[in-house]
């Protein structure tokens, strides 16, 4: 099957990729890849891609999420630039299917582009099944990002939380 996804101009496709295991069971490997400046919803929002790959390292299969597709039905804005990074975080709800952190690096929550991310909770078909978002305004941070903090600071902060938390879980 020859990729037939619609990547537009300026899209910055490939701005982060992430192994993400065999999310649909197959015995190969899966990618997440980011698209910071997809405008399937219309100016520059982002988008995740999950790209179902063949043992020829081409693509057999893909679901793209953003506002308007993959189940994600968030409303992101202008610039927001999701899919800015992407992390896998493992299976965090317990489900047998692994979880994603995406990076929406210029969302304007609480101060003009002080960023945001989203816990991807995954389907085994790509889909979103929910999610979960950290920024000035949701998700419990208790902190005030302003537009000169660094992203992956904050990624990096939100996966050492989420890693105390799963071991908190495992150990009740």
């Amino acid at each position: 099957m020859v990729f037939t996804g619609d990547i537009v101009d300026d899209a910055v496709f490939g701005t982060d990729i992430e192994n993400i295991g065999d999310l649909n069971r197959n015995g190969i490997d899966d990618l997440a890849v980011g698209s910071r400046r997809d405008n399937a919803g219309g100016g520059n929002e982002g988008a995740l891609w999950i790209l179902f790959m063949n043992r020829d390292f081409t693509v057999a299969n893909y679901q793209k999420i953003n506002e308007i597709q993959g189940g994600f039905n968030t409303s992101l804005e202008y610039e927001d630039y999701f899919g800015g990074s992407v992390a896998n975080i493992g299976d965090l709800d317990g489900d047998g299917i692994v979880d994603l952190v995406v990076g929406s690096y210029r969302d304007d929550d609480g101060a003009t582009n002080a960023g945001s991310f989203y816990v991807l909770f995954l389907n085994a078909d790509g889909t979103v099944k929910s999610k979960s978002k950290v920024s000035n305004t949701s998700g419990g941070l208790n902190t005030n990002i302003s537009s000169t903090d660094h992203q992956a600071v904050m990624v990096q902060k939100a996966l050492y939380r989420f890693q105390v938390y799963r071991h908190q879980r495992t150990i009740r």
